[in-house]
């Protein structure tokens, strides 16, 4: 039997710096601040603290091993709460390898970065406001930035590839919940979690995970959801993400004040509109959004079958062309108000048929947040990720 490869002097050498580096940083004291925000009239005092997290290998079997990684997170309690009623919410974007700097200072967060509008990049000087949207009040608040996303990182190159593979994402994540939830003692706290994009997939395998590995959670938030690459992925013969992505077209036009009529009269009516167009018709969808960007139809589309679906997409370019005309607009408070609540996602219970953690708890529950009801879409052919 031929012996094992040995590392060479300076992957040594980086593995030395790597870990010296982990061991730092998991011994610095957590840097903590204090402020406060006002949401749904009322004032919310918090004390935010950021720290770095040890990740051991094996979980709970390797709890006094050398920590395989420093991830970094980002808390925001609320003062004076009983943890029996506050409940607690993990949040993680996507890439894979984003940090969670954009759900953060950018939707979830008490302070949001000031952008234009348009979402170009601002001038000096750089600002931070109080976020009206913001989750605080329903929650507090837990970033994780997984390793080698923002400022978390690992201890040797053995555990980079480790923890950026699935697998090992979701486990270095679920030690990161564990250890949170024992420092701050709040084992008694409902939990959830809330994943954008890859952190939809993340989520999902992450609420398994620590189900299994004693977690109850309180319910599972999917925004922006990239479950499965074929419903988001613009490609040949790949005609699934026209369909849905038609309603948060007909949403986000609806949002903007661009749509008119009956259909302009509320998100639920715009969607719904999207919905029956997109599985009542044949690939309605496709024709037009190619249609309304000057493109032809797909060659594979029959000619037979256009006449019948004129109509069709003439009224699915009525829905889908205003998107492109959208400009610096004000933001409907109301609409925003009608989905700032997480528990104004629509929400269904949680199967748990095939899932290896056994029965979910009855109060388990799972929403999914579109792109639509984040204010925002993808155009054909953006990056489907992130």
């Amino acid at each position: 039997m031929a012996d094992a490869p040995q590392p060479s002097s300076d992957t040594k050498e980086s593995d030395k710096k790597m870990r010296e580096r982990v061991d730092k940083l998991i011994a610095q004291a957590a840097s903590e601040s204090s402020g406060a925000i006002t949401l749904g009239a009322k004032s919310l005092d918090y004390i935010v603290s950021a720290a770095f997290l040890p990740v051991v290998a094996g979980g709970l079997e390797g709890a006094l091993g050398e920590p395989e990684a420093a991830v970094l997170t980002t808390s925001y309690v609320l003062k004076g709460a009983d943890p029996r009623t506050r409940p607690v919410c993990f949040a993680f974007n996507g890439g894979p390898g984003s940090a969670s700097i954009w759900l953060h200072l950018g939707a979830l967060g008490p302070k949001r970065v000031l952008t234009p509008n348009d979402a170009t990049m601002p001038t000096a000087p750089y600002a931070v406001a109080d976020n009206p949207h913001s989750w605080f009040e329903h929650f507090d608040l837990v970033f994780v930035d997984p390793p080698h996303t923002g400022w978390s990182t690992t201890a040797s190159l053995d555990a980079r590839k480790k923890l950026l593979a699935v697998d090992g994402d979701v486990a270095a994540l679920t030690d990161v919940v564990r250890v949170w939830l024992t420092r701050h003692k709040r084992w008694g706290s409902a939990i959830y979690l809330a994943g954008e994009s890859y952190g939809t997939t993340r989520g999902a395998a992450l609420a398994d995970k620590l189900q299994s590995s004693g977690v109850a959670l309180s319910g599972l938030i999917l925004i922006s959801c990239a479950m499965d690459l074929q419903s988001i992925v613009f490609a040949p013969a790949n005609d699934l993400p026209y369909s849905l992505f038609l309603p948060a077209f007909a949403n986000v036009s609806q949002y903007h004040g661009l749509l008119k009529g009956a259909l302009g009269k509320s998100p639920a009516a715009s969607r719904a509109a999207g919905c029956a167009l997109a599985t009542t018709t044949a690939r309605p969808a496709q024709c037009s959004i190619v249609t309304s960007l000057g493109m032809s139809p797909n060659a594979s589309t029959s000619s037979a079958a256009m006449p019948r679906r004129a109509a069709s997409v003439a009224s699915a370019v009525a829905l889908v062309t205003p998107c492109a005309e959208i400009s610096t607009r004000p933001v409907n408070e109301e609409w925003v108000a009608s989905t700032r609540s997480p528990t104004a996602v629509s929400t269904s219970a949680a199967s748990s048929s095939g899932s290896r953690s056994g029965a979910r708890p009855s109060s388990f529950t799972a929403g999914c947040v579109t792109s639509s009801d984040s204010g925002t879409s993808r155009a054909p052919g953006s990056n489907p990720t992130g």
